[in-house]
């Protein structure tokens, strides 16, 4: 007999990896752990496999890995490493609670067994998962440092832009496309309509690399695309176009009056004049080759003066971006503060669930050595028969009920909830350390603007249900 079945634990395995690419790797942790389980004498229940990021609270098999971890207890679960759990602290440390409340182990296949009751494995654990997360972080950056630095070798990174094909990993001419993006430039540079572009190049039958037709939009993106020049940024192109012809048309995008040739703004269409409701036109201040709210000038009634008009003036646009995106900042902290107190309520609920599911079951407990008492007493012909029925059907229908008020309790769960939560925790704090102006734009609704003198006063109002 070994010690599982001595304990009576319930040995659970779960297996973790992060991308699909790796073909081999979830295959190997299984047999890692399987292997494992034999050389200790362990018998498996269940092992939990599944192919989902580390710092994603909602992973299918990990949800269920909690649910059964929530139903039972003094169970040990197998892992091949920590960080296969999760590399988020948070996220970790509401599973280290929730064994350390039922009793549960975590064992390593390197033969390291966690008792999170005790506080030095509890310790040990925190400092490897906050290494591993700072080493993942550090992985990641090394990965952009090294795309970064594949970008300046000419090498590509992700799909080839319309005019290329990638050849041992590097952008080569397309003969073909490169005679069509030739000739989109130099229909802008001459004045042609972006429409009229998209008419052209469909009757043509010429569709973009996913085989779709230009749209005013692709158009567009094209012309804007300075790669086509041979340099965009730190990235290397092979030259297309001269860098004279791309100032020419993408100085006639701006400047020809036409729907197809507007340029696109995350902020477009979403700054309203907060002193007569006017939106507000945002466009080029050429002398200084910067974006501009335009100044209102608007002739709306302004507290019933018909005759006069609206004397909110224009800013740059950068200026009023870095507001709304501070507001933004502040309105993700409100949010995340709130979490946080949920979370912590949650978490104070699943204790109290524990509690009255521990209580109900120690009832049943005692209820259930009444009856062997009372079948001990019969036994030693203490009492009747009749009085062994009587009294032992009264503590079975007492049992029954207990038994169905358990099982009501422990359909009782929040910890999907408190998964989906974390998970949301996560994509706000992510979406707040990297937000951008395109990002905040999801946020809100529109924005409320006033410049009087050198005072710009910018009110952003979210939308509902963010």
């Amino acid at each position: 007999m070994n010690i599982q079945e001595v304990l009576c634990i319930m040995i659970i395995g779960y297996c973790r990896k992060s991308r699909v690419s790796e073909v081999d790797e979830l295959d190997r942790q299984v047999r890692l752990v399987k292997d494992y389980c034999k050389a200790k004498q362990y018998t498996i229940s269940k092992v939990f496999a599944e192919v989902g990021s580390s710092i994603d609270a909602s992973r299918p098999e990990y949800t269920k890995l909690l649910n059964l971890l929530n139903k039972y207890k003094n169970c040990t679960i197998v892992v091949t490493d920590l960080d296969r759990l999760s590399r988020n602290t948070v996220i970790l440390g509401l599973f280290q609670q929730l064994c350390k409340q039922q009793g549960h182990l975590v064992e390593l296949t390197n033969g390291t067994i966690y008792n999170y009751s005790d506080y030095t494995d509890s310790f040990t654990s925190d400092i490897i998962a906050s290494v591993s997360a700072y080493i993942y972080q550090q992985t990641k950056a090394k990965m952009y440092r090294g795309m970064i630095q594949a970008r300046k070798e000419g090498k590509r990174i992700g799909a080839k832009p319309f005019g290329y094909d990638i050849v041992n990993k590097r952008l080569v001419v397309n003969p073909i496309q490169a005679d069509t993006v030739k000739r989109v430039f130099k229909l802008v540079a001459d004045g042609v309509a972006t429409a009229e572009v998209v008419k052209l190049l469909k009757q043509e039958g010429i569709t973009t690399n996913t085989g779709r037709f230009f749209d005013t939009r692709a158009v567009r993106l094209l012309v804007q695309n300075e790669g086509y020049t041979g340099k965009k940024e730190d990235n290397i192109y092979p030259a297309i176009i001269t860098r004279e012809l791309y100032l020419e048309a993408n100085q006639q995008l701006r400047s020809v009056p036409n729907c197809g040739n507007k340029r696109s703004y995350a902020l477009s269409g979403k700054i309203i004049c907060s002193k007569c409701g006017t939106t507000l036109i945002l466009g080029i201040k050429k002398d200084r080759n910067a974006v501009i709210v335009n100044s209102c000038n608007s002739s709306n009634s302004i507290r019933g003066n018909h005759n006069s008009k609206c004397s909110c003036m224009g800013s740059r646009l950068d200026l009023v971006e870095s507001l709304v995106i501070s507001d933004c900042k502040a309105y993700i902290e409100c949010k995340l503060s709130s979490m946080y107190d949920l979370l912590k309520s949650n978490e104070e609920i699943l204790q109290e669930h524990k509690q009255e599911l521990d209580a109900i079951t120690k009832e049943i407990e005692v209820n259930s050595k009444k009856l062997d008492k009372l079948n001990d007493l019969y036994l030693l012909d203490n009492i009747t028969a009749e009085q062994l029925k009587e009294k032992s059907e009264a503590i079975k229908e007492t049992i029954t009920m207990l038994t169905l008020k358990k099982r009501r309790v422990e359909g009782y769960s929040l910890y999907d909830k408190v998964a989906l939560l974390q998970n949301e925790i996560v994509r706000l704090e992510e979406l707040q350390s990297n937000l951008n102006i395109e990002d905040a734009t999801k946020l809100i609704d529109h924005i409320l603007y006033y410049k009087d003198n050198a005072e710009i006063s910018v009110n952003t109002i979210f939308k509902h249900g963010i």
